[in-house]
């Protein structure tokens, strides 16, 4: 678009100092009204188009700014998404093991206990990470935006996903007293997959992020 202005702009004043040269020619005219003509002519033209580039290079510096506002508000939404995801990641497994192994330690219970409001602050976590994807739509590209849409819709399946096989563990009790020892094995052996999955998608998206603002 700049390069189609910048060409406008140059046969613009070409034609006018083929207008003034023309002028020039006419014996009637006086040489001084000549030179002030063309110079009323250049300079208009001239205003036009350095207040145009200036005002471009500013949208772009603008647009540029916020891009990179945008990009570093999700990267620090999922940075504080993932401390959250480790506290409760380590909430939950103490509480499978009072639960489910029925260990009953002072400090796997007080920290077992706190798994329930980890779970709702990482919840609003994953909701602020969707605030700030949303905030960025305006000032990064389609591609991007929906790889990183596609990347926290992948994380949220996955929290899902260790949400319900977390829960499901708890609710086969203890595993010694019924006998599902099989089964509570085949639960963890999902939960530690989940648990890694969702750290790994988080990075991913970390990383990708870091791309855009340095690209």
């Amino acid at each position: 678009m700049m390069k189609r202005v910048d060409f406008f702009i140059v046969i613009a004043l070409l034609c006018a100092a083929f207008w003034a040269g023309q002028a020039t020619n006419d014996t009637t005219l006086k040489h001084w009204e000549v030179v002030k003509d063309l110079l009323q002519v250049s300079a208009s033209i001239l205003t036009f188009y350095v207040a145009y580039k200036a005002l471009n290079t500013w949208k772009e510096q603008h647009v540029h700014i916020e891009r990179y506002k945008a990009v570093v508000g999700i990267e620090r939404a999922a940075h504080e998404l993932l401390i959250v995801f480790r506290r409760y990641v380590n909430a939950a497994s103490h509480e499978r093991r009072v639960v489910v192994d029925g260990e009953n330690s002072p400090n796997l219970l007080s920290i077992s206990c706190k798994a329930p409001a980890l779970n709702e602050e990482l919840s609003n976590r994953f909701a602020a990470l969707y605030d700030s994807i949303t905030w960025a739509e305006t000032f990064i590209s389609n591609e991007d935006l929906t790889k990183v849409k596609g990347i926290w819709t992948e994380i949220v399946g996955e929290l899902n996903s260790h949400t319900g096989c977390h829960q499901a563990l708890l609710d086969t009790g203890n595993g010694s007293q019924n006998d599902n020892l099989e089964k509570h094995f085949w639960y963890k052996k999902q939960i530690e997959a989940i648990e890694w999955r969702i750290e790994d998608k988080v990075n991913q998206l970390k990383r990708f992020l870091q791309m855009i603002r340095s690209g």
